[in-house]
């Protein structure tokens, strides 16, 4: 006689409906749409679901191969849901000029893996509708007016940082390490120029939100990327630490209103633009982001190639004492005098009187910028790529690798060698072709901070290199002029992973 009785129907009703819902859900998170006619051929290394992970892992190789596969120089392939064109060298007139082809959107998607707008840090970072209004705020504030009042403060900090460094180098095996040391400097400039001198003054809190800032531009991983509705552990971190930076500010803005105190810096210019606290975060996270990742690094690798090439060791060492000839400096003043000059000089003069220190930035940013650039189809229809039958799809993202022209031996003569001399007068490699260099963006998107960022490289350079002598040091604390070849496969600008290397430096005579 049986005890219970199951009734066969209800529980047919409901082993229906969840497999219903699991078949929707997996629809919903891994259904991809087809490529249509006309796409770029697609990538042979694709995989079911997850797409391309080599995009990420072996991002400069996994690129050239797809190119180097292609009859016309340009392939697809996915990346979780994401139908992705990288465009070759011949199609960059299409992809730097076409108006349809957003960075915000592709740069939100490809690098955050956030396609929505999003609260407080992660604003400026993620969604492409904020980053087009983050470009304009930045053209607001960085007037040559602002830039000119905040040249002296700036200057005045890396005096202050010399002077550390002044008294270190009486010891004969004082040593620094610029991944470390300059990238701080540079940390503080571009605090004081998008963030707040509060931050920047304090020691404690430029330590603070630099933790803060790196666990927000970390927190974008590969998976997260490919499946955008995923909660990663690295989202999350970063969700907190922009809910940390949200309430710093927040004490920042209360403080000055509190007190009645006026300010002449970012933070000061959005409160008095009306801007809440979640644009106030978004657009100093944006700026933090955007500065430093680039700035800081760059100005790190400039003083390690000039300390392994002797040749432009010695061209920047004349460059600076000639200029400081012309404003009256005699070399054999006292150190202190000769900084206190140097922290005089205007904006003009850090812009337009180092063409030299400008020739080796631009050569460093050309080295040292991998990865691609990232934009989405925002059209209602497919895009032709100039020059080929092949078309970028509607809702679809393009990409380009910037080896296509920064280490392309048809425009650049042995393109493996740092080599400023490249962009003089009679040679200007840079100028062979339309968007031949890409250091400081093109077309549509050119940098909004490039007066900014050499401002602020020049400064430390030029500081630098007036007060000190210096070479690199390897491993083993031994002389060397030794650099390893920036890596191709990075996605994006940083620090180099498992290189740290140091200067030694002594007072220069």
């Amino acid at each position: 006689m049986a005890l219970f009785y199951v009734n066969t129907s209800w529980y047919l009703a409901i082993l229906s409906t969840a497999l219903i819902a699991i078949i929707y859900l997996f629809a919903l998170f891994f259904h991809r749409p087809q490529f249509p006619k006309g796409a770029p051929p697609r990538s042979f290394e694709d995989w079911p679901i997850i797409g391309s992970p080599q995009f990420f892992t072996q991002h400069g190789d996994f690129n050239l191969r797809g190119l180097a596969m292609s009859a016309s120089n340009h392939f697809s392939f996915y990346l979780g849901k994401h139908q992705v064109v990288s465009i070759g060298a011949s199609g960059r007139k299409t992809y730097f000029e076409n108006h349809h082809l957003n960075a915000g959107e592709g740069y939100a998607a490809l690098f955050t893996g956030t396609p929505h707008r999003q609260s407080g840090a992660e604003v400026a970072i993620d969604n492409g509708e904020y980053q087009s209004k983050f470009g304009k705020t930045l053209i607001l504030l960085f007037k040559k007016a602002y830039l000119s009042r905040r040249t002296p403060i700036l200057a005045a900090d890396v005096k202050g940082i010399m002077e550390s460094l002044i008294r270190k180098a009486s010891n004969q095996n004082a040593t620094m390490k610029p991944f470390e040391d300059i990238y701080r400097i540079v940390w503080q400039q571009t605090n004081r120029l998008v963030g707040a001198d509060e931050i920047a003054a304090s020691p404690e809190k430029l330590d603070h939100i630099m933790r803060l800032f790196e666990d927000i531009s970390q927190g974008a991983s590969p998976l997260r990327v490919m499946f955008p509705m995923l909660p990663t552990f690295d989202h999350i971190k970063r969700t907190v630490a922009g809910a940390r930076l949200y309430g710093m500010l927040q004490g920042l803005v209360n403080d000055r209103k509190r007190l009645g105190r006026q300010e002449d810096d970012a933070l000061q210019f959005l409160m008095d633009a009306g801007e809440d606290i979640a644009g106030i975060t978004g657009f100093l996270a944006g700026g933090l982001f955007a500065g430093q990742l680039n700035t800081g690094v760059n100005a790190a690798w400039l003083l390690i190639y000039l300390a392994t090439n002797k040749t432009w060791y010695n061209k920047i060492q004349k460059e600076v004492d000639s200029v400081l000839a012309r404003h009256g400096v005699d070399q054999r003043r006292e150190t202190c005098k000769i900084i206190d000059i140097l922290s005089r000089f205007g904006l003009e003069e850090w812009i337009s009187e180092f063409p030299l220190i400008d020739l080796c930035l631009k050569e460093t940013i050309r080295f040292q910028l991998p990865g691609t650039f990232c934009r989405k189809n925002t059209s209602d229809k497919s895009i032709t790529i100039v020059g080929s039958d092949e078309i970028i799809p509607k809702d679809a993202f393009a990409v380009y690798l910037t080896d296509n022209c920064h280490f392309n031996p048809d425009i650049y003569s042995e393109p493996l060698k740092w080599d400023p001399d490249r962009y003089a007068t009679g040679r200007a490699e840079d100028k062979k072709g339309q968007y031949a260099y890409l250091g400081w963006g093109v077309g549509r998107h050119s940098c909004l901070g490039m007066t900014a960022a050499r401002m602020e490289v020049t400064m430390v350079v030029a500081f630098f290199v007036t007060l000190f002598d210096f070479h690199l040091l390897d491993e083993k604390g031994k002389r060397t002029d030794t650099v390893p070849m920036p890596d191709r496969n990075r996605f994006g600008a940083g620090k180099p992973k498992n290189w740290n290397p140091q200067l030694k430096y002594t007072l220069r005579s």
